[in-house]
């Protein structure tokens, strides 16, 4: 009796550790969108968290960000590159009524699962600020189309 309850024990023991173990491999969040498509390109923010800090962030925030077009052609640009692109190879796109623009550079891939990751380097310049990001989408047979992870 003893014998079969340690043996029982051992295999609960060595399941919790898988499930665990497991656990920590898909840990990974998955994110629908590419960062820099819904940043803001400010990057600097006041610490002090008071009322008036917190509305002056806020605004700040909202004031940077790009509008729906610009959005839409950043997205444009990182699907492209993850499409198209070899390594080191840059896709950009100018705005001549807000002057925003955009670059996006395909820096690496590598297999994973039934598919493989791609990691992209893209850089935003709208009203003055200019905003870095380094991202990484992954696709597979499971799923369709990019996902991002963070």
């Amino acid at each position: 009796m003893c014998v079969k309850n340690s043996m029982v024990a051992g295999k609960s023991l060595i399941l919790a550790i898988s499930l665990l173990l497991l656990n920590q491999c898909a840990s990974h969040t998955v994110a629908v969108d590419s960062q820099s498509t819904y940043k803001s390109v400010e990057t600097v923010y006041s610490a002090n968290m008071s009322s008036a800090n917190y509305l002056a962030n806020f605004f700040k925030y909202k004031f940077y960000m790009l509008d729906d077009e610009d959005k839409e052609r950043q997205k444009t640009a990182i699907y492209y590159a993850l499409n198209n692109l070899d390594h080191d190879v840059v896709t950009s796109w100018y705005n001549n009524k807000t002057e925003a623009q955009g670059h996006v550079k395909i820096v690496s891939s590598y297999p994973q699962g039934a598919g493989y990751c791609r990691v992209i380097f893209s850089q935003l310049i709208h009203k003055g600020r200019q905003r870095s990001f380094s991202e990484t989408a992954c696709v597979d047979m499971s799923h369709l189309g990019w996902r991002f992870i963070k």
